[in-house]
């Protein structure tokens, strides 16, 4: 009996086994059905409403959009504010119409999807409506030219991006051209100073302007560019009714970009700079703390005498260095001068991709923040990096001694760009070196840990903070040469409130920045100054416009 019932087991075991493969073939078959049924109905769905250019459909679009819709930058719907574009497109060369251009708009938020096209008219002409407020990336391109993009904030029902020159691609074999070029650049600054009862400011408002126009040769012949430029800075203070500062403006220029060749076009690698004569200080790349030079004095000097040069790699690493002849050795004026040098050596840099992989947008590469900013990705990038000034303050024909002034801010940096903000820190120690040969001769070294901080959003409004901790940083300020004459800002460039005598200085910038495109840049600040016992407020309006290729 017992074997009996064992047998009744074994086969029902084996028959309910036997049957589980039949029932998930049944159950699969349902799901396909399911999944095809499915399937069929979306692409039937998504047919009426494809795009003739092959892009993702309006429903995808859609989907995507409602998720982003109330993040900072994200275009509005059709439901709130429209704007409409204009532009018109040209031959950098020849001054003619594009006929055909494309140009395509992306939202910073969702660039993998292209949100309007168009293609230029026959006189060049671009129009484009029904643009969602928001901020977008703009590309432009056209068969045989060079692509150019920009960033675009519609925040206004019409938006004119004007006359767009588009260039040849670069081809070694036609980079040769020889031109009569100009240029003119103006500087805008008012500069209001409350320090009441502070220790080491002094309440006063600076408030000019400035022009400088230059007009030159300029030959480029495969990656190489030579210019001889001859111009004028015009600086005059207002209510003083008159120009007060004539400065010549001379200079021969040499760059040289290593040309490679990439997806069938060719983009730079290794970049030299130089720079002899007299030219705009403009030309240095680096950020110097306001340590080594204060907005007062970067904006009455605003020239270097000398040499400038600069080398940037392939991965981003840098080094400059200038040499600035500030006075000859006459009567009793001092032979002065100052040796400058930055430097950054990238050593981590990240990109973060949207989904982990590049979005087919087809675009040249170009050498800074490529993928963040036509990709709506961020980037990480650590260096450690330095700033250098020594300035030689010489004797005269009539008044004797010799001080050395050097100061060096070795540092470590963390970037992090995005979409929508910036946000750069670093950190390392001020030492300075300060010698009078002719007094005590030897070195004092004052020094102290410094850090910066800067966060701006996509819209211009930022914040900036500086701080310094550590034994002041200009010994000599109230020290007098020979003749009685105190050294001052004679022998200090930087920000008076680095004389600290508390062991601290604060500076909390608050700001807005608005780049309008054709070199117009507006920045109004509100400044707050801290030096261990009372607060003082600098306010500053900066307007500066740069007219290239006159």
């Amino acid at each position: 009996m017992k074997s009996y019932r064992i047998i009744i087991i074994a086969a029902y075991l084996i028959f309910c086994c036997a049957g589980l493969p039949a029932q998930k073939r049944e159950i699969s078959s349902g799901q396909a059905y399911v999944q095809q049924s499915a399937a069929k109905q979306l692409v039937a769905q998504q047919s009426d409403i494809q795009q003739a250019d092959g892009q993702q459909s309006v429903s995808q679009q859609t989907g995507i959009r409602q998720a982003y819709t109330k993040q900072p930058g994200a275009p509005q719907t059709d439901a709130q504010q429209s704007a409409a574009m204009r532009a018109v497109i040209v031959d950098k060369q020849t001054g003619e119409p594009i006929l055909g251009a494309s140009v395509d708009l992306y939202s910073v938020l969702t660039p993998e999807i292209r949100d309007k096209h168009s293609l230029s008219a026959a006189n060049g002409a671009i129009n484009i409506g029904s643009i969602p407020y928001g901020r977008y990336y703009v590309t432009i391109s056209s068969i045989g030219s060079q692509q150019v993009e920009k960033e675009l904030n519609v925040d206004s029902a019409e938006i004119d991006l004007g006359t767009i020159e588009m260039e040849e691609l670069l081809r070694p074999d036609k980079l040769y051209s020889n031109k009569l070029q100009g240029s003119v650049g103006f500087d805008y600054s008012f500069d209001n100073r409350e320090y009441s009862g502070m220790e080491f400011g002094r309440s006063e408002t600076i408030f000019g302007a400035r022009l400088l126009p230059e007009v030159g040769w300029s030959s480029s012949s495969q990656g190489s560019r030579h210019q001889v430029m001859a111009g004028v800075s015009l600086t005059a203070d207002f209510g003083s009714n008159r120009i007060d500062s004539y400065r010549p403006v001379l200079y021969y220029r040499y760059s040289l970009d290593d040309l490679r060749r990439h997806n069938s076009v060719y983009v730079i690698g290794n970049r030299f700079d130089m720079y002899a004569g007299i030219f705009s200080r403009t030309v240095m790349r680096a950020e110097y703390s306001g340590a080594f030079f204060s907005d007062k004095y970067l904006f009455y000097n605003n020239l270097l005498q000398g040499l400038f040069l600069y080398y940037e790699g392939v991965g981003g690493s840098y080094i400059e260095a200038a040499l600035d002849w500030h006075s000859r050795r006459e009567g009793s004026r001092r032979e002065k001068f100052m040796l400058i040098s930055s430097g950054g050596l990238k050593l981590f840099d990240s990109y973060s991709k949207r989904g982990g992989r590049i979005f087919p947008r087809h675009q040249s590469p170009s050498r800074q923040n490529y993928l963040s900013r036509n990709y709506g990705s961020s980037r990480h990038t650590i260096y450690a990096g330095y700033n250098f000034t020594m300035h030689h303050h010489a004797a005269s024909d009539e008044v004797s001694g010799v001080m050395d002034n050097m100061l060096f801010y070795p540092h470590a940096a963390w970037s992090w760009h995005a979409f929508n903000f910036e946000l750069d820190i670093r950190a390392g120690w001020l030492q300075s070196f300060q010698r009078d040969r002719t007094g005590i001769g030897g070195f004092v070294m004052p020094g102290g840990f410094h850090g910066e901080a800067g966060f701006k959003m996509w819209s211009g409004f930022g914040i900036k903070e500086s701080i310094y901790l550590g034994e002041g940083l200009m010994t000599y300020y109230d020290a007098a040469d020979s003749a009685g004459i105190p050294y001052g800002e004679g022998l200090y460039f930087g920000d008076p409130f680095y004389r600290t005598g508390s062991g601290v200085y604060n500076r909390l910038e608050l700001f807005w920045e608005r780049n309008f495109g054709a070199g117009v840049n507006i920045k109004v600040s509100s400044i707050h100054h801290y030096d261990g016992s009372r607060w003082g407020w600098q306010q500053m309006l900066s307007i500066s416009a740069n007219i290239d290729n006159l």
